[in-house]
């Protein structure tokens, strides 16, 4: 359908992480806007609530705004949750984001994707958690990678300035993060560790400098990949898992460079430091990479695509998205039978990511799926044979204690070494 008519619902602001304009005939809601009149007499903006009746927020728009299709995007904090998806008649798209920290994000999407039934499901950042909702049997279901980033149009220049810069929180949140930076502190290389307040102050920065870092929150295909490539920077990121998709999308040593540990990441930097020509034709190619499979026009048409497919053709679009990955092959599973394997993960995923997990012995009696479930922690190893000395470990001796993790929500320190 050409320009339609979009009710596009967001946890985000207009100044950070801006919806992508799907249409010109879009209104944007959230708890993070204001109810703003446009001149034709209808809405710009709509100020929702935390969890709102999305019938009585369509009401308020005038006859020519009436939805062609409702986007939302939902993450795991639940902070703007639409309910009354049955009362639409328009078609109905979630998006799914942000289910890898905080307490209980999977529990929460997965609950909600079956209590509210939209016609499409989209991930945006954790391909690696697809397989969950595919177990329910939530479907069509595709990969739309950081579907909001907006492309920046700056001119890629060989001259720049011989150091790493990073942009971005140094919020306590992100504790693998804050050990990078103080790594690279006490590297001796030259480097900018700021924030700002635009993309396009980023964009900027990262155009100017000969390396750009990125260190995900916990395995997550986070947005500064994408920013850092639309902006032209030479990427030097951190290993995801095979089944967050990195490097089905970019190569490795010829768009992005990725670093396995801190130590990795000062020899690469100072590596590439030296090499301003081999920093360029990466970043060369890495914004070419983009340009040819996610600038912002291919993501607008492919997901526009997805949204309006007919169920068949939805399906089918949906086989590549989920062929990356064997999980999303299991046979589907009761809600009750999945969510308690979530607890699991969830628990051992915030973990790894709030303590540095970084070794699971898991008895030879523990189900197959649920060491297949920590596959995707990509700091995390899952081993049978356990050995003493290891840091963070977690010790899961027979299904008693899958039981205690799945019932307490919390892993029991007796198990922690």
């Amino acid at each position: 359908m050409h320009n339609p008519r979009i009710l596009f619902s967001t946890p985000g602001t207009a100044t950070f992480i801006p919806p992508l304009q799907l249409s010109e005939k879009q209104v944007v809601a959230g708890v993070n806007y204001t109810d703003t009149p446009d001149q034709a007499g209808g809405f710009e903006t709509l100020q929702a609530t935390a969890e709102y009746d999305v019938a009585e927020l369509v009401a308020r728009l005038p006859t020519h705004q009436q939805p062609d299709l409702f986007v939302a995007i939902v993450d795991g904090a639940m902070t703007c949750v639409p309910r009354n998806l049955a009362q639409l008649s328009c078609r109905k798209v979630l998006l799914i984001a942000d289910t890898h920290y905080a307490k209980m994000p999977l529990s929460h999407l997965l609950s909600y994707s079956q209590q509210e039934k939209y016609d499409r499901y989209a991930v945006l950042y954790d391909p690696h958690h697809m397989h969950w909702f595919s177990e329910l049997g939530i479907s069509p279901l595709a990969l739309h990678p950081n579907l909001n980033v907006q492309d920046v149009n700056l001119p890629l220049v060989a001259d720049r300035q011989s150091r790493i810069v990073f942009v971005g929180s140094k919020n306590p949140i992100h504790q693998r993060r804050m050990g990078m930076l103080d790594t690279i502190r006490n590297s001796g290389l030259e480097s900018f560790i700021t924030t700002v307040n635009t993309s396009n102050e980023a964009a900027a920065i990262y155009a100017g400098s000969a390396l750009t870092l990125n260190c995900s929150l916990n395995g997550d295909f986070n947005m500064r990949i994408f920013e850092a490539l639309s902006a032209g920077a030479c990427l030097l990121t951190d290993r995801l898992s095979p089944q967050s998709c990195l490097e089905r999308f970019f190569e490795d040593g010829k768009h992005l460079i990725i670093y396995d540990n801190a130590d990795d990441l000062v020899q690469k930097a100072k590596y590439y430091l030296k090499r301003p020509e081999q920093c360029f034709e990466i970043a060369r190619m890495g914004h070419a990479r983009y340009l040819e499979i996610m600038s912002e026009d291919k993501r607008r048409q492919s997901f526009l695509a997805f949204c309006f497919a007919d169920d068949s053709k939805a399906v089918q679009m949906c086989e590549e998205s989920l062929s990356f990955d064997q999980r999303n092959k299991r046979p589907v599973l009761k809600r009750e039978a999945l969510l308690k394997r979530a607890w699991i993960y969830e628990d051992l995923q915030e973990m790894h990511r709030r303590e540095m997990l970084n070794f699971v012995y898991c008895h030879d009696s523990i189900r197959r799926e649920v060491r297949d479930d920590l596959a995707d922690l990509p700091h995390l190893t899952v081993s049978s044979a356990f050995k003493n000395g290891k840091k963070s470990c977690l010790i899961i001796q027979d299904s008693a204690c899958l039981k205690f993790l799945a019932g307490a929500r919390t892993a029991p320190s007796e198990y922690i070494y």
